[in-house]
């Protein structure tokens, strides 16, 4: 049977302002009784007009079988759809009634994935004396280079989280062997810089994929993403306060390459694992973590119009057998590339969050909160944006995976597919011209094994 994931796509203003006029529309033309809960009301409604029809609830649910439905990569909150699809109705309100500014966004973030069936997320931030002991951090923190000590306490702690991130990986990112991961490697690598006009199979039809996707502990991975989310937000005030350098600082770390740079307009290439810019219209390029097992990453922007670009490596947020965080405090910026990217984890769990600005976000394929035995997260907080992905995307939940896209306000735009044509026969004869896959914005896919 199917293996599927479970993807949230929403405006939290606009899905409230719809609760209340899908309740005055329902209560008018339906309503005999006054049901006690919102779930009620919805089930009442649709158990009228089953009946109204000749059916039942059960005609709405999958077929029992004498076996379980469900899969090792299949989650919970699937089987549940399948059994009991009204139960959608109150999950939809529970995640839109979800308040993003009654505690961090890290700790909003998790609330969602529980509602999703992701338990025990914990995105506990790390006190502000749980640092690496100086022993540690001597291959991390280069002795006499951080002349600014609030510099240097954020970046302990920094470098802390993204330490703690690849050990957790290490623990639930599904120990893939060697011969897995080669084979993952080659897949996943081309994937990235696919430019093909069909439907790329790659990940889809590799067993390996499944194999040690089936083994990824989702839970523990979105815990490791947004306790490295929380670390990013709770340094944010102090990197503010800090004096921006001269120069740019740079050194190598076991965990990869550091680069701390000021307000200058600045031009960053190639792989990280902690990027700081403090300011200035800087262009990124391709300056996602390598694909290599259990690679953690975290850019920080504090300000200016950027264009984030990627074409062979993964896109900003992207968590493809790792952790990634990626944390756009202020600007107008581009975010343009070609496939995984935005919010994405594939074997791993990767977040975009823009705190404010008018932004463009522009991908191929799984772009846009997506995950696939993952977690993928994008989160844009404020203006007015323009999303335009190619195919699955903006919410997309593969195999064992949990892809949201929130964004919190503004008039934006969203615009997916034009770019794949459906080859479907069957489908093809229903259309006088050219039908495109889109498969996006809250969109589900499962395979069969």
């Amino acid at each position: 049977m199917p293996i599927s994931g479970v993807a949230v796509f929403f405006r939290v203003s606009a899905i409230r302002d719809g609760m209340v006029v899908l309740g005055l529309l329902v209560c008018l033309g339906a309503c005999t009784r006054q049901p006690e809960t919102p779930q009620a009301l919805a089930d009442s409604v649709v158990e009228e007009a089953l009946q109204t029809l000749g059916l039942t609830t059960e005609s709405l649910s999958l077929p029992r079988l004498g076996r379980p439905y469900s899969t090792p990569g299949r989650l919970a909150v699937v089987d549940e759809a399948m059994q009991h699809p009204t139960s959608m109705i109150g999950l939809s309100r529970r995640l839109a009634e979800a308040n993003p500014l009654a505690a961090t966004r890290a700790d909003y973030l998790a609330a969602l994935l529980a509602e999703l069936g992701a338990e025990n997320v914990s995105p506990v931030q790390m006190p502000a004396d749980t640092f690496l002991d100086y022993e540690s951090a001597a291959a991390l923190l280069p002795a006499g280079l951080i002349k600014d000590a609030r510099l240097e306490n954020v970046l302990r702690r920094i470098l802390s989280a993204l330490d703690q991130a690849q050990h957790i990986w290490q623990r639930a990112g599904g120990k893939p062997t060697d011969e897995e991961l080669a084979a993952l490697h080659e897949h996943l690598t081309g994937s990235v810089s696919y430019q093909g006009l069909e439907i790329d199979p790659r990940l889809l039809m590799l067993e390996a994929y499944h194999a040690v996707g089936a083994r990824v502990k989702q839970a523990e991975l979105a815990t490791a993403v947004l306790q490295l989310l929380a670390v990013g937000e709770s340094v944010l005030p102090e990197l503010r306060e800090i004096v921006a350098p001269g120069e740019s600082l740079e050194w190598n770390t076991p965990l990869g390459r550091v680069r701390i740079s000021g307000k200058g307009d600045d031009r960053h290439t190639g792989p990280f694992a902690l990027l700081i810019d403090l300011g200035g219209d800087d262009v990124y390029e391709d300056v996602g973590q390598e694909l290599e097992p259990g690679r953690v990453s975290m850019v920080i922007d504090l300000q200016g119009n950027d264009s984030v670009r990627w074409k062979e490596r993964p896109g900003p947020g992207a968590g493809l057998l790792g952790v990634s965080v990626w944390l756009d405090a202020h600007g107008n910026d581009s975010y343009t590339g070609s496939n995984m990217g935005m919010g994405v984890g594939v074997l791993g769990a990767g977040v975009l969050w823009d705190i404010a600005g008018d932004d463009y976000y522009q991908g191929g394929s799984m772009v846009q909160g997506v995950g696939q035995y993952g977690v993928g997260i994008l989160i844009d907080e404020a203006g007015d944006d323009r999303y335009a992905a190619a195919l699955y995307g903006q919410g997309f939940g593969g195999p064992g995976g949990f892809g949201i896209q929130v964004d919190l306000q503004g008039n934006d735009s969203y615009s997916c597919g034009g770019l794949v044509p459906d080859q479907s026969p069957a489908r093809r004869k229903r259309h006088a011209k050219t039908h495109y896959l889109s498969m996006c914005q809250g969109y589900s896919f499962g395979i069969r094994p």
